[in-house]
């Protein structure tokens, strides 16, 4: 998501600062020294800040040959943990560093979703999110499932119910936010 200032940032993140100088700053909590990630470089860190995901899959590659789902579990942390290695002591060294980087105050997710996202578009995903959960309970009583795929299948169902009731919170803030703008 681009600002409109001077500069212009298209990357965004859990630990992505902007400084005043409009520059995108990667900062974990564990860490005093921010690294300035540059636009040639955006591409890059979307690699990496994505590696749960990736872990994630490969971890899942091993049960279409071996059907223990015990060995997918461990190929998934040894993997996320080397994507993890790999963005700490390869990426972010070939950054700049910042000493004793002062982490700006920041808009919260809610705040900023509050504030750009137009009511309809809030409500339209609230409906939707809604009855996606209702289709997967359905689906869930029909389907009958038993061990792994019912827990997976109530985790999935509970990701759902989270992003209905986040949705439920963020067009309540809004009305305030729209009756606060009045």
């Amino acid at each position: 998501m681009a600002r409109n200032n001077r500069y212009s940032q298209d990357i965004e993140g859990l630990f992505i600062y902007h400084d005043d100088k409009g520059r995108s700053v990667f900062s974990n909590p564990f860490m005093k020294n921010g690294y300035v990630i540059k636009r040639s470089d955006f591409r890059q860190y979307t690699v990496y800040s994505t590696k749960s995901l990736i872990a994630l899959a490969i971890g899942t590659l091993p049960y279409l040959f071996v059907k223990n789902w015990y060995i997918c579990i461990v190929v998934g942390l040894v993997a996320y943990a080397v994507l993890t290695a790999m963005f700490h002591f390869k990426y972010l060294p070939s950054c700049t560093k910042i000493e004793n980087f002062v982490k700006p105050k920041r808009e919260g997710f809610i705040e900023r979703n509050v504030r750009s996202q137009p009511l309809s578009q809030i409500l339209i995903s609230m409906g939707l999110s809604f009855l996606f959960v209702v289709a997967l309970i359905y689906n869930l009583i029909q389907m009958k499932f038993q061990g792994i795929e019912l827990v997976l299948y109530w985790l999935l169902i509970a990701v759902a119910a989270a992003y209905f009731i986040l949705n439920c919170v963020l067009f309540m803030k809004k009305q305030v936010y729209e009756k606060n703008r009045k």
